[in-house]
């Protein structure tokens, strides 16, 4: 039997040595033959807004449980920043520097406004996870140690009081 062949844009794209030559991937190399993958870098990096276009419209159908919309495809708007400023820029203007967390926003929106929202947030990578919990317990520290300066000063004996009027003899 004669073994199924396939051929893809993706295809085209290894032959043309599209993939060898794109450094955002780990298998990539000059003409010379110098590795042109640096590692992960910060940037460009993607941010997310909470906020949803709807890429394939769905169709409404009847069906037993009544008027549903079915095959309505949505994605959460994003946009690439260049650099530590253009990122920061994106924070404070409400954008996400994580899917999930746009789309927690998007459901706690929706169900804020009396949408019933069935979604579930999925679960940020456990590297997002660690790096949270390690700014909780820096900032944590800092508390702790300001309430420890605060509880030495309150614990310093207070001066004692010299009688007045009175003469030692």
């Amino acid at each position: 039997m004669r073994a199924v062949q396939r051929h893809t844009i993706f295809d085209i794209m290894e032959a043309k040595g599209v993939f060898r030559s794109n450094p955002a991937n780990a298998g990539s190399v000059a003409a010379d033959g110098t590795q042109l993958y640096k590692g992960p870098v910060p940037f460009p990096r993607m941010v997310y807004a909470a906020e949803e276009e709807i890429i394939v419209p769905g169709v409404w159908e009847d069906t037993k449980q009544g008027v549903k919309l079915l095959n309505e495809q949505r994605a959460i708007k994003s946009k690439v920043v260049e650099n530590q400023g253009e990122f920061e820029a994106a924070l404070v203007a409400g954008w996400y520097d994580h899917p999930a967390k746009a789309l927690g926003a998007i459901i706690q929106a929706n169900r804020a406004a009396g949408i019933e929202d069935k979604r579930v947030v999925p679960t940020v990578s456990a590297q997002e996870t660690l790096d949270s919990y390690k700014k909780e317990i820096e900032e944590l520290k800092a508390k702790l140690e300001k309430a420890e300066e605060l509880a030495k000063i309150s614990s310093l004996p207070s001066p004692e009081p010299k009688p007045r009027g009175l003469s030692a003899r």
